[in-house]
């Protein structure tokens, strides 16, 4: 949750919070615009299904969590579940031990499994038109024996997570670097925050020793969402002849980081003139002969359909009185969110810096950035102080969306966390607009409905209020708004 600044912080400080504000809006923007970002959300989607409808969860108490320690360890949901983290882990990247962790201990990668269980998910939200979608290669797998080629640097297994940090940073850094220098503070150290996760694809780029340019960080940021946009789910199944051994996302930037030699980053390029960096962009797409944007939202359109969020909005929960929102198909969260990039991917047709550079449209006017942000936003924001609150005003929108995010919370962390840990997290979604008592009175109804009043559901309700208590929160109206940032 990025906090929005008051009136009682310094400058500087106010600077880098609307820098990180610009960082996590493009995180969304790659969530909900890029292949990878959806493939993301399929697999988090396929983990929370497999728990959430494979386990007695009515009879759990507290001593079952953390699951893969209890005595459901070895059931074939908490089975599925980790081999389907550690192909998650591979694709988003992480300390190379914490994938070894479960590879070598029986859970490596599961790409049939993980394809058998996407298929239905994504039947259930995409609307493509079966001839032309490559979601009719989904019915022709073929088993394979190969781990792919995974690129590892400085202990770290590179994948989506180092390239949507290092383009989401890059977009940071030009806020508040044109924030200070507009303002005459400076010189500004931009060093320590290409550190850790952000600096990976950073050092990958520069590793040849090219100088560094503005041109050239824009063509990193446009490197990153290319790998971003490979042959991954929803648009490939996870296994089969369509599945080569380079199919990684690390391994696929460090080919267009090669490919991209020859290209010249140091031409002179406005960051605040979007036309400019569109054209760089596609200059660059071009060189390294990667399937243009065009072509890329053609592909996902294909997958997706066309899919109006106004529409699907109104489509996915049904309100009855005194009850929590009932969703009215299976996936409607995600159905939802995939309705959101079928819009996102339109988009990218006419600008595509926007999901590459976000500051190139955000720098060159902001009411342009808006407007097309405001079209992709999320069912919920969180405004500083002011609590999660709706983007629809739309009766037990709030409701519906808080609730899922509880069960998707719940059966994501259930594995690897125990139940007070599971309680820390669900606590920070009693923070409604509405008020504590609101939002406590959502997780309520949520954990006993799904737990069918079991006694985990009890303990859960219970050490949800005593976190809760123990940290007072009182919502109070943002004292920044976004539009005045």
């Amino acid at each position: 949750m990025t906090r929005v600044p008051g009136a009682d912080d310094d400058y500087e400080s106010i600077v880098s919070l609307l820098g990180a504000l610009l960082h996590e809006r493009h995180h969304w923007l790659q969530q909900i615009g890029t292949v990878a970002g959806l493939c993301t959300s399929l697999l988090l989607e396929t983990q929370a299904g497999l728990i959430a409808g494979n386990l007695p969860v009515q009879e759990l108490t507290a001593d079952d969590l953390p699951l893969c320690d209890g005595r459901f360890r070895d059931s074939p949901a908490v089975i599925g579940w980790e081999r389907v983290e550690a192909t998650r882990r591979m694709f988003a990247g992480c300390r190379k031990g914490d994938f070894t962790a479960l590879a070598e201990n029986g859970r490596p990668p599961a790409f049939h499994l993980l394809a058998d269980l996407q298929r239905p998910v994504v039947t259930q939200v995409c609307r493509g038109d079966p001839d032309r979608s490559p979601l009719r290669t989904w019915a022709d797998l073929q088993p394979i024996d190969e781990v792919p080629i995974i690129l590892d640097h400085r202990g770290w297994l590179v994948g989506t997570r180092h390239l949507m940090e290092c383009a989401a940073r890059i977009s940071e850094v030009f806020k508040v670097g044109s924030d200070l220098n507009r303002a005459g503070r400076g010189p500004f150290n931009f060093t320590p925050l290409l550190s850790g996760i952000y600096g990976v694809a950073h050092d990958l780029f520069y590793d040849d020793g090219k100088p560094v340019s503005v041109a050239s960080e824009i063509g990193l940021a446009a490197l990153c969402d290319l790998a971003l946009n490979g042959p991954y789910p929803p648009l490939t199944p996870t296994a089969g002849k369509f599945v080569g051994r380079g199919w990684s996302p690390g391994v696929s930037f460090a080919l267009l980081v090669r490919l991209a030699e020859g290209f010249r980053f140091d031409v002179e390029l406005d960051p605040f003139d979007p036309a400019a960096v569109r054209q760089f962009i596609g200059e660059l797409t071009a060189h390294v002969g990667w399937p243009s944007g065009d072509l890329l939202s053609d592909t996902v359109g294909s997958v997706i359909g066309e899919q109006d969020p106004d529409v699907v909005a109104t489509e996915i929960f049904r309100l009855e009185e005194d009850r929590l929102p009932e969703p009215t198909m299976k996936g409607a969260r995600i159905r939802y969110l995939f309705s959101i990039a079928a819009r996102a991917f339109e988009i990218r047709r006419e600008a595509p810096e926007l999901f590459v550079f976000p500051f190139a449209q955000y720098g060159a006017d902001r009411k342009d950035f808006r407007a097309y942000f405001d079209r992709l936003q999320p069912p919920l924001l969180a405004h500083g102080e002011q609590g999660l609150a709706p983007t629809r005003p739309i009766p037990g929108w709030l409701e519906f969306f808080l609730a899922s995010s509880v069960e998707y919370e719940l059966t994501r962390r259930m594995v690897m966390s125990t139940a007070p840990e599971i309680a820390q997290v669900l606590a920070g979604y009693a923070r409604s607009i509405g008020g504590t008592e609101h939002g406590l009175a959502v997780i309520t109804a949520q954990l006993r409905s799904i737990f069918r009043a079991g006694p985990l559901g009890d303990e859960l309700v219970r050490l949800v209020e005593a976190a809760v208590s123990a940290s007072p929160w009182t919502p109070m109206p943002p004292i920044l708004r976004d539009s005045s940032s």
